[in-house]
């Protein structure tokens, strides 16, 4: 848990933007976020706002002390099932070449549920930081020859809120490229 919470620290600091095309803008209240490179465009509310630094595939949106973390990465996987299994047992156990007893796997395994949001299928987990002041949700999908994960980062006091902006923006997201 320590492994996680310490990447997902580290990856909320060097965090990149993309370009923010603000004709996407269909909807007031929202603000587009569209990635040519990788072919994908999302959704997001306007009191968060995009941490930029010079990362080409590592985005983040923030409110607050609360983060969403978008990443992207080539894969050779289809089985989204198999990435999600295998992103929670990097997030949970971490990248130790430690042998994993069965029951350990099978608990870390069952976390991961596959859903559909505007047609896309996502893996999808969530890891709860006991004694510590915040929750996490990691999703992840694929879009083209990339897997995009997106993790929710929160404080306890405001998971409920954040993963009802985490939901939607699950369903605004659309892979230009399938």
């Amino acid at each position: 848990m320590n492994y996680l919470w310490t990447c997902l620290l580290a990856l909320l600091l060097v965090t990149s933007g993309c370009s923010n095309d603000d004709n996407l803008i269909q909807n007031p209240e929202v603000k587009s976020f569209d990635s040519k490179q990788f072919g994908f465009t999302f959704q997001y509310p306007l009191d968060w706002s995009e941490r930029i630094q010079d990362l080409p595939n590592n985005w983040a949106i923030s409110r607050g002390q609360d983060t969403i973390i978008f990443m992207v990465r080539g894969s050779d996987k289809i089985d989204l099932l198999e990435l999600g299994k295998r992103q929670a047992m990097s997030d949970t156990i971490g990248n130790s070449s430690a042998v994993v007893s069965k029951e350990v796997a099978e608990q870390v395994y069952g976390m991961v549920t596959l859903t559909n949001f505007n047609d896309q299928q996502w893996y999808t987990y969530a890891i709860e930081f006991k004694g510590e002041s915040v929750d996490s949700i990691i999703s992840g999908t694929l879009c083209g020859s990339h897997e995009i994960l997106m993790v929710l980062v929160s404080s306890i006091a405001t998971y409920d809120q954040n993963k009802e902006t985490y939901t939607k923006l699950l369903e605004s997201f659309t892979c230009n490229l399938q």
